[in-house]
């Protein structure tokens, strides 16, 4: 399906229920799926506080983008109380104000699966916020029109089919007549992930949380090469841990981390006995690189010039210190010895 199919806006009339109104069977389990989005800013105080729903028993969820703009980080609040941190950024639209993002659940979250068909005009839905207690709340009404996404929306609960299906995320009318309740497509917004040109895309610097790799290991690469003149040393040896730890198999990780650790490990340490401990981990990331490689002769290449750039910074800064090339070669013959 291509992508312009998925962005539909959804504008149904919906009635709040009374109270004696008998919800749908599907709808006592599957409320548990919505949660209270909160996020925080630098300096750790709320910034905002909006209504979210998983999509996945693993913790894949959609809610509002304008919750998450400039936020540090972000937790959810689910039926029974229970906060959960905002681990990853999956993808986001700022226009349609939409956003995917995971969450750190400890054992399968109840999920509202995506709606399989298109949702057509005249059939009943169902607007179901986040609730506590034993009271299910829902709103109920026919759909009116389908049509293509033109104007961004504010709010976003889910909005379900019969068969307790999502089909949208609830926005409120931006006329302010509040006649009708509007959604955008949940199909398009699980649809959205982050490409390697993200990295600087403003939509996701604006968010403090951490972003998903882009599934592709190459366009993964291309985002890491393009962090790495924008992040502090110490910042970027984090996101380094985190591409070696989505991507264990491929070299390029470790091998990026071993030139981070020998040529900034001024930066990332304190003391000498620390920075030398930066140089054994290069070494270490240089072999474990090897065992990834298909060419097993590119360690040896890799290791003599990790070796070689190492000396050369090295002997610059004895020449620096003792004002003579001879001493200073010396003095990196002796370092590098001591530390190969």
């Amino acid at each position: 399906m291509r992508r312009i199919v998925l962005l539909i806006t959804i504008c149904c009339q919906v009635f709040w229920v009374a109270a004696q109104k008998k919800a749908p069977k599907w709808m006592d389990k599957q409320r548990k799926a919505v949660v209270t989005v909160t996020t925080y800013g630098k300096d750790n105080q709320k910034k905002a506080s909006g209504t979210g729903f998983f999509i996945t028993e693993t913790g894949e969820a959609l809610s509002g983008y304008s919750l998450f703009k400039d936020a540090a980080r972000a937790t959810v609040t689910d039926a029974d109380g229970k906060e959960y941190p905002v681990s990853r950024i999956l993808g986001a639209d700022e226009l349609y104000d939409v956003i995917k993002f995971k969450v750190e659940v400890p054992k399968k979250a109840v999920f509202l699966p995506i709606a399989r068909e298109p949702i057509l005009r005249g059939v009943t839905a169902y607007l179901m916020p986040y609730s506590t207690g034993k009271i299910t709340k829902f709103g109920e009404g026919p759909v009116s029109e389908v049509s293509k996404l033109k104007e961004r929306g504010q709010v976003n609960a889910p909005v379900l089919t019969a068969d307790g299906e999502v089909f949208g995320l609830a926005q409120e009318d931006a006329s302010g007549k509040k006649e009708d309740s509007y959604a955008v497509s949940a199909g398009y917004a699980n649809s959205l992930t982050i490409q390697s040109a993200d990295a600087f895309n403003s939509t996701y610097s604006r968010i403090g949380i951490r972003k998903a790799w882009p599934s592709d290991v190459s366009q993964a690469q291309v985002s890491l090469y393009l962090m790495a003149s924008s992040q502090d040393p110490k910042t970027y040896l984090a996101t380094l841990n985190d591409f070696i730890a989505t991507f264990p198999d491929s070299p390029d990780g470790y091998l990026n981390r071993a030139n981070h650790y020998a040529y900034l490990r001024a930066d990332l340490a304190p003391t000498e006995a620390e920075q030398g401990a930066c140089l054994d981990k290069a070494l270490e990331d240089i072999n474990t690189a090897s065992r990834f490689s298909e060419r097993k002769g590119d360690v040896w290449f890799n290791r003599a010039k990790l070796i070689y750039g190492v000396a050369l910074g090295v002997v610059t800064f004895a020449i620096r210190y003792w004002g003579s090339y001879t001493e200073g070669v010396s003095f990196a013959l002796l370092f590098m010895n001591l530390w190969v």
